[in-house]
């Protein structure tokens, strides 16, 4: 199975890659892959950083969320910042990145323990729960003053209007609540996917 892994370096030929060192790409789901050095990227973990974080801050998801946020959503100090899938591992990024750069950020999960994580361990200014029966009143109540950007994170999302069982991937409901709560030139994030 495709997929992006972490491994230990066996045996190598190549100068770049020693017996021992660590290596992240996209080598599939195997205990054992003989690949080119070139379809590698040596690992630098920083101080107290854990080998994992390749896989996750440090690699594919936080350069989505990073660029996601920076060079597309253009967040700047004082923005409203709404992310759909707030509790994943991008969208948590995504929000901790749009604090540091001053914006005030509302997060969209799937439970209250979820909300309650994003508010009180990442510093969310607030947090929303999806799958409440008044999710479209709460958001429309918190985002009264509209949206910056909007960072669409491919959540899986209920039609309030259906019942519970009926989903829709991204450029569902949340979107076009977003939609209605957009500033003039606001940026939107499409991110994820079906």
């Amino acid at each position: 199975m495709r997929g992006a892994c972490i491994g230990i370096i066996k045996a190598s030929k190549s100068p770049s890659f020693p017996v021992g060192s660590y290596a992240t790409g996209t080598v599939g789901w195997t205990e054992y892959a003989i690949v080119h050095g070139k379809t590698l990227k040596k690992i630098e973990i920083p101080e107290n950083g854990n080998l994992t974080d390749a896989l996750g801050v440090l690699g594919m998801t936080g350069l989505t969320a990073y660029f996601g946020i920076l060079s597309v959503g253009q967040v700047k100090a004082g923005d409203f910042v709404v992310v759909s899938g707030a509790a994943g591992a991008t969208g948590s990024v995504v929000g901790q990145i749009a604090k540091l750069k001053g914006a005030r950020v509302l997060g969209i999960a799937g439970s209250n323990d979820k909300v309650q994580w994003l508010k009180d361990d990442l510093g969310f200014d607030d947090a929303l729960n999806y799958k409440d029966e008044e999710f479209g009143r709460k958001f429309k109540d918190a985002t009264k003053d509209h949206i910056d950007v909007f960072f669409d994170n491919g959540s899986a999302i209920r039609n309030f209007n259906k019942p519970r069982a009926k989903c829709t991937p991204v450029g569902g409901e949340i979107l076009d609540l977003a939609l209605a709560r957009a500033k003039a030139h606001a940026r939107f994030v499409i991110c994820g996917g079906t």
